[in-house]
């Protein structure tokens, strides 16, 4: 993978602009290599809790924990279910109990969570940005934003166009006029994936219909869409992951690439706080198309309100840093968890760390190394 070193991140942990993608896997599905199931699994100390339940609990009983994921068959959902599963499989005594829920998207987890209809949630840092008001939540902003704490990274999203082989389609002029999925209409990629398009096309230059990522694939086989916006996850870790519905569409469809032109990559690179523009090489990850694929980058953190309990966020914290590596060994979607230049280095530098995991990261030795806000609940 080569990071396009105009724009993006300044931070310390994002200067990484030699890094390479060694050990590309593709894995099929949701669920991890064991067979992690759909309701998202649950920790050491019973049920996660299927109510959906915005508190931490009550009582003498673990705090329950239900994280807001995207859609089913999503990596943000996978990772959540896996963790929940290892924790329960290897017996990890926590202070919580775990259960990760589908949403309508990454951005539609994280209005679930500004709701309370969950206690957690994984925006990516755009969104983070764009919160309260501005980009997907200018017509409806988001009520309690000011009470947002980050936890830490959990993956990255790495997205790009795809057409069919024999649609003639060759460049963004093709396109003009066309039909083109940028995926569920609540998917934190949404905005962005728009933005890109409207660079590419001006205003109105194609029509945009909102498929959900696993439905994409038979779009684009049976002609509903003329283009789709796939994507893979983690690239610059050490293993990026081929999301299963890529996988299904890599064997049925022959398929191109139709990269962003420079125009529209400097101008996302200035635009877009918090995303950044990359190329990785398609023939390590796929079979259809083996050329360089030119990809915008989002980084997603696992968040929570300021009030949920300090000692279970440390916890939290503690274990998916600690677990890392035998995380990624469960399901090696799990990239980010063992490296802190990944889990705290993408975090949003402006959003504060919640003080849980801004306690465990000081005593980790892991803090100073960040530019980050810690929390105004810490008194600093």
């Amino acid at each position: 993978m080569t990071r396009r070193t105009r724009g993006g991140h300044t931070r310390r942990g994002m200067l990484k602009t030699t890094a390479t993608a060694a050990g590309f896997l593709t894995l099929a599905g949701c669920a991890s290599s064991d067979g992690a199931g759909n309701d998202g699994g649950d920790g050491s100390n019973g049920s996660g809790g299927s109510d959906g339940s915005g508190g931490t609990g009550g009582g003498s009983g673990p705090a329950k924990l239900t994280l807001a994921t995207s859609v089913e068959g999503s990596t943000s959902f996978r990772i959540g279910s896996s963790f929940g599963q290892y924790l329960k499989r290897e017996g990890i005594e926590v202070p919580f109990t775990w259960n990760a829920v589908v949403s309508p998207g990454a951005t539609g987890g994280y209005r679930m969570m500004d709701k309370g209809e969950v206690n957690l949630s994984g925006p990516s840092t755009y969104g983070l940005n764009a919160s309260p008001d501005q980009g997907p939540f200018a017509e409806q902003p988001l009520e309690r934003f000011d009470d947002v704490r980050q936890i830490r990274g959990f993956f990255s999203v790495q997205p790009f166009v795809v057409v069919r082989a024999d649609s003639g389609i060759e460049a963004w002029d093709d396109l003009a006029g066309k039909t083109i999925s940028v995926g569920s209409a609540g998917a934190g990629t949404r905005v962005p994936s728009e933005r890109m398009v409207e660079l590419e096309l001006g205003e109105g230059g194609a029509r945009i219909e909102y498929v959900s990522y696993g439905e994409q694939p038979a779009a684009l086989r049976g002609g509903r869409v003329d283009a789709i916006f796939g994507y893979v996850n983690n690239a610059g870790t050490s293993s990026t992951v081929v999301p299963g519905w890529m996988q299904e569409l890599d064997s049925t469809v022959e398929w191109r690439h139709v990269p962003f032109t420079e125009g529209t990559l400097s101008s996302f690179d200035e635009e877009l706080s918090y995303a950044s523009t990359l190329t990785v090489d398609g023939k390590d990850l796929f079979s259809k198309f083996t050329g360089e694929i030119t990809v915008y980058n989002l980084s997603y953190a696992w968040v929570g309100h300021a009030d949920l309990d300090a000692s279970v966020v440390k916890e939290l914290a503690r274990v998916s840093h600690e677990h890392g590596e035998k995380l990624i060994e469960a399901d090696s979607a799990m990239g980010f968890f063992p490296d802190a230049d990944w889990f705290l280095g993408t975090l949003h530098p402006e959003v504060p760390v919640h003080e849980g995991a801004y306690e465990y990261y000081q005593e980790a030795g892991l803090w100073d190394q960040y530019e980050l806000t810690p929390p105004p609940e810490a008194g600093e």
